[in-house]
């Protein structure tokens, strides 16, 4: 289910079907085609790695496409 859409991207609601445990995914639109998207997707990835608070949601993994 798509949960919403920003100028990079769009969010999904997704369950692992394992586990049935669920999860946003977030699917960046070509993150590294240029150097200003590579460093904003660069950073946003090291900030949600570092994060850990009840508030905001968890970095779990990061896939390339």
């Amino acid at each position: 289910k798509k949960l919403g859409s920003g100028a990079y991207g769009h969010v999904w609601k997704v369950s692992e079907k394992s586990t049935k445990k669920v999860f946003a995914l977030k699917k960046i639109f070509a993150a590294f085609q240029h150097a200003t998207d590579a460093q904003r997707t660069f950073r946003e990835i090291s900030i949600l790695k570092k994060i850990k608070h009840k508030n905001v949601i968890r970095l779990y993994d990061v896939f390339l496409a």
